[in-house]
């Protein structure tokens, strides 16, 4: 399972989870990856929020995971360097941590990091944290 839907599935219940969806990464009409996804560059919002819609269908969110979209000059992709993702801990319109750049994209590490230096203060349980643990121990094995 992807981290992304991991953490969404395992701490939705004592956290808001947000995703914004920016600017398709691998967009068929662009810079195509594979064919399982065929979904061309946004040229409008219209097109943007069905493809955020698809993608919330796609990786089986939680129902109150809440969805938006970055607007069509992709301003929060430009003051936080999403592209082609990234995931952040937001508290109170702060910034508390944002995964950094590796050799491959974006490190999950850093996410995980802080959850566990403040899986208390955050009301996780003990069994996410054993679930999101071992995924932790899986990425650091992968590296």
């Amino acid at each position: 399972m992807p981290l992304i839907q991991l953490l969404a599935q395992q701490v939705a219940s004592q956290l808001d989870i947000m995703f914004i969806y920016i600017l398709e990464a691998h967009a068929c009409d662009e810079w195509k990856l594979g064919t399982k996804y065929q979904i061309p560059q946004h040229k409008s919002l219209e097109e943007r929020i069905m493809a955020a819609k698809q993608l919330k269908q796609t990786l089986d969110l939680p129902e109150n995971a809440i969805l938006v979209c970055d607007s069509m000059d992709n301003k929060f992709d430009t003051m936080y360097s999403c592209w082609p993702d990234r995931h952040l801990i937001v508290q109170n319109e702060i910034a508390l941590v944002a995964n950094q750049p590796s050799s491959y994209g974006y490190s999950r590490l850093d996410i995980f990091d802080y959850i566990f230096t403040h899986i208390n203060e955050l009301g996780i349980s003990n069994e996410t944290k054993q679930i999101l643990q071992k995924k932790q121990e899986e990425l650091f094995n992968a590296l």
